[in-house]
């Protein structure tokens, strides 16, 4: 049996660059904001995705976007709030998305006390106002048969959708992501209303999260999005064998930021679930 493990398995992350077309309407809603965020804790990995997040909350609030102070979603090892990509970068029901990027400024790290530290980070971000309404009565639950597991412990996704569509879930850690289903065992996605769909849907291969090299906990997150129409995540082929486990490719996050773009609020839906591997 195969296990299917996430991609921080891996030392190294292979990021594909996708050059993705952006029509002129696009172009026409969209803007450049400057963003800066801050953060202070002991663990320096840590605090600068938090500074980066807090630059890009900042940027979508220019553009006069709100980002509700709650919209934090994971908690690091060292239970500091660790605010994901998803509530303040491409959350796929508010109004703003950021489309691309780049850091134009990063401040060196400051010893504010003890072991505590401080880093302030720049961004230009281009950002963009999405398209229709959310649907209220089109939801998705995403469910994980276990929420903190061990390293290479398998478990189980359940997602349930009020409405008929296709189904795409992700792996998210730190800033890149992976399309863990479809993939290229399981290619057909379409899943049916208020039914449950498990993941993996049979036995051929296992879903197991391995720690970063020389990490002993982790948070990383799965969502599960749902559109009414197939539309693919421009990543086809994602998986290959290597010494018996599956791997997975990563990805930028602007360009799962592009592709919800393209896909209209009331078209969509999406849920999230935080997991921890110790």
């Amino acid at each position: 049996m195969n296990k299917f493990r996430i991609p921080t398995m891996f030392p190294i992350k292979i990021i594909f660059f996708f050059f993705i077309f952006i029509s002129f309407v696009i172009a026409q809603q969209s803007q450049w904001q400057r963003g800066i965020g801050t953060a202070a804790g002991t663990d320096i990995e840590a605090i600068r995705m938090k500074a980066l997040n807090n630059a890009r909350a900042d940027a979508l609030s220019k553009a006069g976007i709100t980002i509700k102070a709650g919209d934090a979603r994971l908690v690091s090892e060292s239970k500091n709030n660790f605010t994901d990509f998803y509530s303040k970068f491409a959350e796929s029901s508010t109004r703003g998305i950021i489309l691309e990027e780049k850091i134009i400024r990063e401040g060196e790290l400051k010893k504010v006390k003890g072991t505590t530290y401080e880093i302030e980070i720049e961004i230009e971000a281009k950002v963009a106002i999405q398209q229709g309404e959310p649907d209220p009565t089109f939801t998705v639950k995403c469910e994980s048969s276990k929420q903190i597991v061990k390293e290479n412990e398998a478990f189980t996704l359940t997602v349930t959708s009020t409405k008929a569509g296709y189904l795409t879930i992700f792996n998210v850690f730190q800033d890149s992501l992976s399309v863990v289903f479809p993939n290229s065992i399981d290619k057909k996605n379409s899943i049916e209303a208020n039914k449950q769909f498990v993941f993996p849907p049979h036995k051929a291969y296992e879903l197991a999260m391995a720690l970063p090299e020389g990490k002993t906990s982790s948070s990383e997150m799965f969502i599960a999005v749902v559109t009414v129409e197939n539309i693919p995540f421009p990543n086809p082929e994602q998986i290959t064998f290597v010494n018996g486990a599956v791997g997975l490719r990563s990805e930028q996050l602007n360009v799962y930021a592009q592709w919800l773009y393209k896909i209209n609020l009331n078209k969509r839906s999406s849920d999230q679930i935080p997991m921890a591997v110790k």
